[in-house]
C-alpha cells in the first residue's frame, strides 16, 4: 500500500525514544523542537571541533618543550660524542616544530568555517570580526608574523630549525652552586634569505637569529588570545544547544528510570519507517567541557621556564 500523503508530501511525526529494539517509552516532539535538536547538534559539533584541534595544537606544543627538555638531560649526563648525534637532535627538534606549525595552520584554517557553522544568522559579522582579531596579533607581535612565515617555509622550501646550540653554565658562586644544561633551536637569517619566497617584509625586522622556542611561545599566546575569543563568542549558542538536549533528556528520564545511552530524536515517516534519527547523547559534549576547563587561555607563557633543579637538602 503508498503511503498517506498530504497534498502531494509524506506526513511525519517526531519522536524521542532510545534506539533498541525492546519496547520503551516515547514521546512526541514538533517538527520546529526537532529542527532544533538537529540545529542544537550541530551548534555542540562545531564547538567540539574547535576545541579538538586547539587541543591538537597544544599537544603538540608541549612535544616540542619536551623534547627540548629531554635533549638538555641527556647533554647533562652524556657527552654528544658525534656530527650523527646532534643531526639526530636537531631532526628531532624539526620534527616537533614542524609538527607544531602545522597545527596552527589547521586550527586557524578552519577556525572560520566553525565558528560559521556555530553561529549560523550571526557568521558573517563574526567572521569579519574574527579576520580583524587574527590580524590585530599579526600587527602587534614579530613572533605572530615570524612563525606564520617560517610555517610556509617549513611546508614548501626547508626545515625550521637551522642550528641548534648546547649550553651549560655554573649558576651561582657559593659551595651550593649547580650547573645548569640548555639547548636552544635557532632560526637564521641568513638561511631564510636563501629562500625568495620568504616574506620580504619579515626578513627585513628579523634579528641575525630567533630563538625558536622564544618565537613560538608568544605565537602561541597570541592563538590562545584568539581561541579565548572564538570560545567566549560561540558559549552562549553552545549552552543554549546543550541546555534544549537536556531538556529533552530530563523529560524522557522521567518516564524512563534506567541508562539513557542510545537516546535520540527520530523522524518517523507515515510508514513507520525511521528517516532521520539525532543522537540525544552529551558525552561528546563533556569532552569539550573538559577540554575548555584543561586548555585555559596562556598567558605570559613566553615568560614561563621548566627547571628540573633539586632542592638543597635543609632548604
Amino acid at each position: 500500500m503508498a503511503p498517506h500523503t498530504f497534498n502531494g508530501h509524506r506526513t511525519m511525526k517526531y519522536l524521542v525514544r532510545k534506539l533498541v529494539l525492546a519496547p520503551v517509552p516515547e514521546y512526541e516532539i514538533s517538527a520546529q523542537d526537532f529542527a532544533k535538536v538537529r540545529r542544537a547538534q550541530f551548534v555542540l559539533a562545531n564547538s567540539l571541533a574547535i576545541e579538538e584541534k586547539y587541543e591538537i595544537l597544544i599537544s603538540n606544543f608541549i612535544d616540542f618543550e619536551r623534547t627540548t627538555v629531554n635533549l638538555a638531560l641527556t647533554d647533562s649526563i652524556r657527552d654528544l660524542a658525534t656530527h650523527t648525534e646532534m643531526f639526530e637532535n636537531r631532526v628531532a627538534l624539526n620534527t616537533r616544530l614542524a609538527n607544531v606549525l602545522s597545527a596552527a595552520r589547521l586550527y586557524l584554517d578552519q577556525l572560520p568555517q566553525h565558528m560559521a557553522d556555530g553561529l549560523a544568522n550571526e557568521s558573517a559579522d563574526r567572521k569579519k570580526q574574527l579576520k580583524d582579531k587574527c590580524s590585530q596579533e599579526y600587527d602587534q607581535h614579530f613572533e605572530y608574523r615570524f612563525m606564520e612565515a617560517l610555517r610556509n617555509h617549513a611546508q614548501h622550501r626547508g626545515t625550521p630549525v637551522h642550528r641548534t646550540t648546547y649550553r651549560s653554565a655554573w649558576k651561582s658562586a657559593d659551595s651550593d652552586r649547580f650547573m645548569e644544561f640548555s639547548i636552544r633551536a635557532i632560526a637564521t637569517r641568513e638561511k631564510l634569505s636563501e629562500d625568495e619566497t620568504f616574506k620580504k617584509t619579515v626578513l627585513k625586522e628579523m634579528p641575525t637569529e630567533v630563538d625558536l622556542a622564544s618565537a613560538l611561545r608568544r605565537y602561541l599566546e597570541s592563538i590562545s588570545n584568539i581561541h579565548s575569543w572564538a570560545r567566549s563568542v560561540l558559549q552562549d549558542n553552545a549552552g543554549e544547544a546543550r541546555t534544549f538536549i537536556e531538556s529533552l533528556r530530563t523529560r524522557y528520564s522521567q518516564m524512563y528510570r534506567e541508562n539513557l545511552a542510545g537516546l535520540a530524536a527520530i523522524q518517523v515517516e507515515d510508514n513507520g519507517l525511521r528517516s532521520v534519527s539525532v543522537p540525544l547523547g552529551l558525552d561528546w559534549d563533556d569532552v569539550r567541557i573538559t577540554l575548555q576547563n584543561r586548555n585555559k587561555k596562556l598567558v605570559n607563557l613566553s615568560k614561563r621556564s621548566v627547571v628540573t633543579r633539586p632542592q638543597q637538602s635543609g632548604c
